[in-house]
């Protein structure tokens, strides 16, 4: 075990922290922490249930005294997003992840951690592997695919599982009870590409907007952080307006469900308008940092001649559309909900824009909490794709979770904390997604919370997990199964 790690408590989550951490589990490639958690439940003779889909189920009686109790379910997810700061020569089809600590926080070397959803792994193997905590009988469910359009929970079996009452720790609010999420839903516009030949005399540059901090497209989308995709275009409209421009690459964004943090395009202009190009892209520097001084002050632009590849670029139609269309796709939030503190109702995040040698695939997440909301954002996309001649798209559309308000299992919470720190915790609807939502639908009527110890920068290679917290939301999650009579 990692010498830093020993010394942090509670001392079995963090050793299963670790294990799970040197197993590559990008989304789509599961295999292997699948087969661990197998290997886990055959180790210590508890009923294992794997499908299809790699979902393990992992089943444990309940402890003396709690024999008539009904099973409860604990959930949580076993893939996790991969990214990575560009100087970083990790490889997540092989590589562990490097822990460090720094402080109260438990960090990863130039990568994602993988606290979201690894640290609810690590507490469910600790409970599995113990005769120290007493506890209903327990169906542990652990997903495949959740980062990836929650792939797994769709196709979970409900025979296999018997509980009505289920926790999920897929949440990183301190303090904070969750009972309800948005809704969402994924989306493309596949644009056709119209190319001409490139004329004499024009300069390529490889423009590029880099240094966001990006963050979780639903937990972070309200703290009005840049997305590095809208923001180029802005820039290219600028320039657009100030030169004959022509685009023969673009390139932004790495996961649907992260905030952008770097895009870059290849622009080809007149040899006439180098100076025009520097100057412009120093205003737009400017604007850029006096705009986001407070939430993504890092930001910048910076522009290289490269020889170009290729005796080819986007039509002047093409060039345009596409610009337009990066200006009036949604982005961030779309709609407040006034009744419940000001929190996110609805909102658009524009993940990831690629091109090849026939299209242009510009890839979003909508997520609401009303989904006749999330339509009509997906309908505004729809109706963008029409005007430039796109294909429209739609992919994994999740349902939301609703708000029970008479829910015996928040009751419980709710007593629980304010027993343990003499104060009620806060109640939150998230506008992040949760599986509760599908798995609610699929198991028919669920008893549902979720609540997580406190993480930062979640889906950024700044991801780092509050030591101190995942302490007391253990402590936490333990005395609430001990409460448990149901």
């Amino acid at each position: 075990m990692n010498k830093e790690l020993k010394e942090l408590h509670p001392r079995r989550v963090f050793k299963y922290f670790e294990e799970i951490s040197k197993i590559p589990r990008a989304s789509g490639n599961e295999i292997l922490v699948s087969n661990y958690l197998v290997e886990f439940a055959q180790k210590h003779s508890l009923e294992v249930i794997r499908d299809e889909s790699m979902n393990v189920i992992i089943k444990k009686p309940a402890t003396k005294g709690y024999e008539k109790s009904r099973a409860v379910i604990l959930q949580a997810h076993m893939d996790m997003v991969c990214d990575k700061f560009k100087n970083s020569n990790h490889d997540f089809s092989s590589d562990p992840i490097e822990l460090k600590v720094d402080g109260d926080f438990l960090m990863a070397d130039g990568t994602t951690l993988g606290a979201d959803n690894g640290i609810a792994i690590a507490y469910y193997l600790t409970i599995l592997s113990s005769t120290d905590y007493f506890h209903p009988p327990l169906e542990v469910l652990i997903t495949t695919g959740e980062e990836d359009g929650m792939k797994g929970s769709r196709r979970v079996e409900p025979c296999n599982l018997t509980g009505k009452l289920l926790i999920n720790m897929d949440t990183w609010i301190d303090n904070t009870l969750i009972v309800g999420c948005a809704g969402a839903a994924r989306n493309k516009i596949i644009f056709p590409i119209n190319w001409e030949q490139c004329g004499r005399g024009l300069l390529s540059f490889q423009i590029k907007i880099s240094g966001l901090m990006g963050g979780h497209s639903g937990t972070d989308i309200q703290r009005g952080r840049a997305n590095s995709n809208k923001l180029m275009g802005r820039l290219l409209k600028g320039l657009s307006e100030k030169m004959n421009i022509n685009i023969s690459k673009i390139s932004g964004g790495s996961k649907l469900n992260a905030i952008a943090r770097e895009t870059e395009v290849t622009v080809l202009i007149e040899a006439s308008k180098r100076d025009v190009l520097f100057k412009e892209l120093d205003n737009w520097n400017h604007i850029f940092r006096k705009e986001l001084i407070y939430a993504d002050k890092d930001v910048k632009i910076t522009a290289e001649e490269i020889e170009s590849k290729t005796n080819k670029m986007l039509s002047k139609d093409t060039t345009n559309k596409l610009i337009s269309l990066i200006i009036l796709m949604p982005q961030g939030i779309q709609s407040i909900r006034e009744n419940l503190n000001n929190q996110v109702e609805s909102s658009c995040n524009i993940g990831i824009i690629t091109s090849n040698e026939k299209e242009v695939i510009i890839s979003s997440s909508v997520r609401s909490t009303q989904k006749s909301l999330k339509y009509f954002i997906l309908s505004q996309i729809n109706e963008m794709a029409d005007l430039v001649n796109g294909k429209f798209i739609l992919e994994n559309d999740y349902p939301e979770w609703e708000y029970n308000k008479q829910s015996y299992l928040t009751d419980l919470c709710i007593e629980t904390y304010k027993i343990m720190y003499g104060r009620k915790p806060k109640i939150a609807i998230v506008h992040s997604g949760l599986e509760c939502g599908i798995l609610g639908e699929k198991l028919g009527y669920m008893d549902m919370i979720s609540f997580g110890p406190k993480m930062l920068d979640v889906h950024t290679p700044a991801e780092r997990l509050s030591i101190s917290s995942t302490g007391k939301t253990f402590q936490y999650l333990i005395e609430i199964l001990r409460r448990i009579k149901y």
